[in-house]
């Protein structure tokens, strides 16, 4: 039998509204509706419910029914303008609202929900009247207040975050039931870089709504700022036992996992994001890469086409794919889609080409010939990274036949070594731009798409870069001074592929992990590691058979001529081991376990660079495995 007392199970429905319970509350107004269908009061109810929800459509024809009942029922007035807010209906909201403040001029919850409304259509000054009438009018109404910071906090101008944290902690002193207010005080003390500050006002409003996910989310995000990742991650795993379809708890919780190095428990959490929200693109993407570290290869590509299924323009995830075909040897479909990082703007913003995009026309791979206006000169721009651009070079002799004069843009030093290339006429070493007349320009990663032929045999133009003359003369000279050098195999090492420990840095060798290989005798090592990193060598405990020569890699140039004068290279993935492979020289490469794909290999030699040999880790993390592998190596070369 339907409930009869109509005004307790409102109210009741109300109680738990409020308290984040719309189940039970649903159910009182329900149960009212179906006695009396039109029950203003439970219409209004069930409408709230029905917009917490998030079901606009179904909360709206409840509505109208409701109104047609009780057309001049306040509440379900203001709860259609909240509708028309909640669906961008601005329009209709400010008229609903300007309606009721023609009856009420100084209502204080109506003045703010205007205010909301034009704040949706971009009136920010008649938002701003709203809101300051609204504090005016009703100075204990916390909403005014609340709503006034809020906005200070969108216009951003000088001063007004301080502003805005002291309307919301007048909105409190007005009610401190305000969680809301908390919420944007956290929001403030994080952009000021207050750590603590923003993990207290977190806690405040996680105390006083415990039912709102996303409070929990936000004071894990708190604990995170603060390094507490183990409290963050109790918050975050109590957070999906109240609800385990709660998405942004899994994400968290699998970089969470990341920062920890469990790939495996990261691993399932995006599982579970591609269950809860199989059309995110972003989510595959994320968990290829993670697939991928862990060897997974063809589960990473797997993901990756579904990433790019959803979102074909998806940079992030078409330049993963592009790594993972590289490494598969499909050499000419994995460099189209390695292209896509220039779309990614931490990319772009580091790439030189992408700041004379637009000067002149970029090369499409066509003869210039000398009677063009500038004589069929081609400018080319490097790389935004130095391993990319050394393997690249070895397209420009190529990229010479078809054109008149060839012209390289140094934008970091490399112009003595490119002044080597075969096919590079002059060097000009610019700045942040460069107003070069040409014909034409181009990146050097785009020339292997414009040549026919060129991946047919990339080792093959193998050895393509040279020291320049004064630089091998120096280091010749400098190795010949050492003392006891002469009669001994030269071995130059480097553990740290940019010159310092950058945290994360999979290539990095932990030094001390290099000793079973310094153990090795009868020959000599020369520590040509640049970089702060050339300082490890103090707290090695083999330390003594290391000279130091880092000192002296102060350039691309004195770089190449270091890696001529030694009889072995031994580095890591880096720019060293693409410059000695691009060189020619004989180079052992110790790598990760998932290694960069320029390593890929072909009977046993990288396809890259043919004179260099690749020692992989067994495992992930596992440097003993490589060093010991390159060990034993040089061992059995000294005996032949």
């Amino acid at each position: 039998m339907p409930i009869v007392n109509f005004a307790v199970a409102v109210e009741k429905g109300k109680a738990h509204l409020d308290a984040g319970r719309p189940d039970l509350a649903a159910f009182l107004f329900g149960q009212v509706l179906e006695a009396h269908p039109t029950h203003p009061d439970a219409v209004n109810g069930m409408v709230s419910v029905l917009m917490q929800m998030g079901r606009a459509d179904e909360a709206m024809a409840l509505l109208r029914r409701g109104l047609e009942a009780n057309p001049n029922h306040p509440d379900m007035r203001v709860n259609r303008g909240a509708l028309y807010l909640m669906t961008n209906d601005y329009e209709s909201a400010i008229r609903t609202y300007e309606g009721l403040l023609a009856e009420e001029p100084d209502d204080p919850v109506q003045l703010v929900n205007l205010g909301g409304a034009y704040m949706g259509i971009g009136r920010i000054e008649d938002a701003l009247d709203c809101f300051r009438r609204a504090t005016e009018v009703a100075p204990d109404y916390g909403g005014g207040h609340l709503n006034l910071g809020m906005l200070r906090m969108v216009l951003d101008t000088e001063g007004s975050a301080a502003a805005a944290e002291a309307d919301f902690r007048r909105a409190l002193d007005c009610d401190p039931n305000l969680h809301g207010a908390w919420l944007n005080i956290c929001t403030l003390r994080r952009r000021a870089g207050d750590p603590e500050g923003a993990r207290d006002a977190a806690e405040m409003a996680l105390i006083l709504a415990p039912h709102l996910l996303d409070y929990h989310q936000n004071f894990a995000e708190c604990l995170l700022a603060l390094g507490r990742r183990g409290d963050a991650r109790k918050v975050l795993e109590s957070l999906l036992q109240v609800n385990a379809s709660f998405l942004p708890a899994e994400l968290a919780l699998a970089q969470i996992a990341v920062d920890e190095d469990r790939p495996a428990a990261a691993i399932a959490h995006l599982h579970r994001g591609t269950e809860l929200r199989p059309q995110d693109p972003l989510i595959w993407a994320n968990l290829a890469a993670l697939l991928h570290r862990q060897g997974r290869i063809e589960q990473a590509d797997t993901a990756l086409d579904r990433a790019l299924t959803l979102d074909p323009g998806n940079a992030a995830a078409r330049m993963h794919k592009g790594r993972i075909q590289l490494a598969g040897g499909r050499l000419a479909d994995g460099l189209a889609n390695l292209a896509a990082m220039y779309d990614l703007p931490e990319v772009a913003a580091q790439s030189p080409f992408g700041r004379l995009e637009g000067a002149e026309p970029a090369w499409d791979g066509g003869p210039l010939a000398a009677d063009l206006p500038q004589g069929g000169h081609l400018v080319l721009a490097p790389e935004p990274d130095e391993s990319l651009t050394f393997l690249m070079f070895r397209f420009v002799a190529a990229a010479r036949e078809k054109v008149a004069r060839i012209t390289f843009l140094d934008f970091r030093g490399l112009g003595p070594l490119a002044g080597q290339v075969p096919g590079i006429d002059a060097v000009a070493a610019v700045g942040d731009g460069a107003d070069i007349p040409c014909d034409a320009i181009q990146r050097l990663g785009a020339l292997p798409g414009l040549l026919p032929g060129a991946l047919a045999d990339p080792g093959a133009t193998v050895p393509y870069l040279t020291p320049p003359p004064a630089a091998a003369k120096a280091w010749k000279d400098r190795l010949s001074a050492l003392a006891g050098i002469a009669n001994l195999p030269t071995i130059g090492l480097l553990w740290c592929p940019e010159g310092r420990r950058d945290p994360g840095d999979e290539r990095a060798l932990p030094l001390q992990q290099a000793e079973r290989l310094l153990q090795v005798p009868n020959v000599r090592f020369v520590s040509l590691q640049f970089g702060p990193a050339q300082n490890e060598l103090d707290e090695l405990a083999q330390g003594g058979l290391v000279t130091r020569l880092g000192q002296h890699v102060d350039s691309p140039s004195a770089l190449a001529g270091a890696l001529a004068a030694v009889d072995l290279v031994i580095a890591v993935d880096g720019p060293a081991a693409d410059l000695a492979g691009a060189m020619g020289l004989r180079a052992w490469v110790l790598l990760p376990h998932m290694p960069e794909w320029r390593w890929a290999q072909k009977d046993g030699a990288p396809i890259w660079y043919p004179t260099v040999t690749a020692f992989r880790q067994a495992r992930a993390g596992d440097w003993e495995s490589a060093v010991a592998a390159a060990a034993r190596s040089l061992e059995r070369m000294l005996g032949d």
